[in-house]
Formats: C-alpha cells, structure tokens, sequence
C-alpha cells in the first residue's frame, strides 16, 4: 500500500485543525498512512504516529523534520511550513490556504516576515502540488509570488466543507433557555465564530455593534473563539467594551465543543463575519448548514463562498455594518429567504465530491 506521511502537528488549532481532522479518515482508507505530531492528540486514529516535538514555524523544526521523516511516496504539510531540507520522499505536496502573513493586515515584524516568505517560497518551488482552497488564494499567490504563472498547473483548488455534524435540527424552547443560560441567558444574540486577529475586523463588529444596541438594548453579541486572545491580546478589546459600556453585553465563550457550536447556530438571530480579508471563510457553511442567516463582508473569497445566500456589508464602514445588521434584525422575511439560499449554496461544496477530489488528484500525481 502506498504510504503517505502527513504533518498533523496543528491538529488542535481551529481552522487548519479541523481541515486536518477533516482529512485524515479519508487519507486512512487510501493509505498506509503515518502521521507527525503529538501522539495524545493523535491516539484516536489508529495509525503509526511519529512523534516531532518542534512547533510549526519553529526554525529548529527543520532539523528535526529531515531526522525523523521516513521513506515515503509521499509528505504532505497542511500550511506552508514545508521542510527545507531534502527527504526521502518521491512527491511533496503542500496546503496553502491563504497568504495574510504577507498582507498589509499581518502584524508580523520584517523579519518574520522575512522567515515567511521564505517558507512560501519554499513551498510553491519544492511541492509537486500546492493545494488551496480558493480561486481567490490562487490568485494571491500569484500576485505574491510571479514565478508560480509558469508553474500554475501545480496550484490545484480545493475547497472546504462544511462537517456532516453541522445540520438543521429541531430543538424545544426549554432546550433554547437551558443552554443559553451558561451564558447569561440571551433571549437574542448575533454570533461571530472565529479567531482573534485584525483581519477578522473584530473591533470593527463591536463598534458596529454599539450603535446597534441603543436600539435594542435586549440584544447581545455571543463571540465564539479563543477567550485569553480576546482579553489578554494586543487588540485593547477589552478597552473597548468598557469605553463602550459593553462590558455586560459581549459574550466569550472561549473555546466550545462541536456540539454547542451547533446549537449557537440554531438560536443565533445570524452569523456576522466581518473580516478585512479571508482565504476561505468555513463558519458561513456551518452556518448554512444549520439554517443560521449569514451577514458577511463583501470581499472576494466570501463572494465565492457565500455566492447570493449571504448579506454583503463593507467591512471598512462601521456604519454600513451597523446598517446591515439593523436590517436583518427588523426584517424576519430576509433572513427566511437567506436561510433558503443557504441550503441551496451548501449543495457546491459536498463533502463525499471534495473528499474524492483530493484523492484523485494523489491518484493522478503517483501515476
């Protein structure tokens, strides 16, 4: 059986962690599959595991990468932080899901930066494929990296999916009430899911989300994510809602199981995401899945994403966020109409199709 290596050290992370565990019990069936990374975290999948102690991004995780990496037809790295070194593999292939460490939005100092570029770079020149998960990614690293114009049949697109545990289920008003009272008890709420970084705009959402509120002052903000990013980061959110006098109606909920998240997206009156810049954008599936309203940035990549299921604001007017948000608020008819919309984008990205896809095109590049 032809045996795949693949780096599964970011495996706990949200994004790229569930694009990992997503992946895996598909890469088990087609084979003989080994995987780098904290055997704790990896104890649930019954293949070999080869312990790298180095975190991603690290630059001592080079040499410890071309030590302990076996024989292999093939090594995969799910981000772009592809071994330097040679190994002893036929085809490298590599996950780039977007290029903001390199954007104006990054707040990476010159010279990580510099150490970024230099592992793109990298990636793009010694992968046999480059995986990523937009045409709008695509395009980026093209722009970023020129070279890659006479290389682009090597960039292979590929997006995401929504989890099959993201579905409409029926819940009962007692259920609502007891679940949301771990949270204060929200009787209405608009809910963002996501990391804590500027290009999340997550200041933006809250300054939208102060204007919004004097008109209806029952309404809170339910923030799923990392809680210490948003408390201890170096974003002053906390500042914030004091200036604000927001304290009491901003909900963290820090890092919840699949399970709640589900039920968040029931009860949600919508799912905002206001990003500056995305390379993909998964919580608007979820969201579709599970017949929450989506309100999302009129970017690119959530253009391709959302298609016409979604409410498009600008993402650099708070105002224009405020107003949004406003109109899905008042307007109980759009949000059934956008619900509608959802279920019928949510049919593009099928799991069983883009989980053959990936294998296919392995298939295709061993032969």
């Amino acid at each position: 059986m032809i045996r795949l290596i693949f780096d599964a050290r970011m495996i706990k992370m949200s994004g790229i962690g569930r694009y990992i565990r997503s992946l895996i019990p598909e890469l088990q069936k087609n084979f003989e599959l080994i995987l780098l990374g904290n055997k704790n975290d990896l104890s649930k999948y019954n293949v070999k595991v080869i312990p790298v102690l180095k975190p991603p991004y690290h630059p001592l995780e080079q040499l410890e990468l071309f030590k302990k990496i076996p024989e292999a037809e093939i090594f995969w790295t799910p981000h772009f932080n592809v071994p330097l070194l040679p190994l002893r593999v036929k085809k490298r292939i590599a996950t780039i899901h977007d290029i903001f460490h390199l954007t104006p939005f990054s707040r990476l100092n010159f010279f990580q930066k510099f150490y970024a570029r230099l592992l793109y770079k990298n990636a793009l020149k010694k992968s046999n494929i480059v995986f990523t998960i937009s045409e709008f990614t695509k395009s980026e690293i093209i722009k970023y990296f020129p070279f890659m114009k006479k290389n682009i049949h090597k960039i292979k697109v590929i997006p995401r999916f929504a989890e099959s545990i993201f579905k409409k289920k029926k819940f009962g008003k007692d259920e609502r009430t007891t679940f949301l009272r771990k949270y204060d008890s929200p009787q209405n709420y608009i809910l963002y899911v996501g990391n804590i970084k500027p290009h999340k705009n997550i200041t933006g959402l809250i300054e939208a989300f102060t204007y919004l509120v004097k008109e209806k002052p029952s309404l809170k903000l339910m923030c799923v994510g990392q809680k210490e990013n948003f408390i201890t980061g170096n974003y002053n959110i906390k500042e914030l809602l004091k200036e604000k006098g927001l304290e009491d109606k901003v909900i963290f909920t820090g890092i919840i199981s699949d399970n709640e998240l589900i039920k968040l997206y029931h009860f949600a009156e919508f799912l905002i995401l206001p990003s500056f810049y995305e390379g993909f954008g998964l919580p608007p599936l979820e969201a579709f899945a599970c017949g929450c309203p989506v309100i999302v940035s009129d970017i690119p990549p959530l253009r391709e994403v959302c298609g016409n299921a979604a409410f498009y604001v600008n993402p650099f007017s708070i105002k224009n966020i405020a107003e949004g948000m406003e109109r899905l608020i008042e307007n109980s008819d759009l949000r059934k109409q956008l619900v509608k919309k959802g279920f019928k984008q949510l049919r593009i990205f099928n799991k069983e199709k883009i989980l053959q896809k990936y294998i296919r095109t392995l298939n295709i590049l061993l032969k």
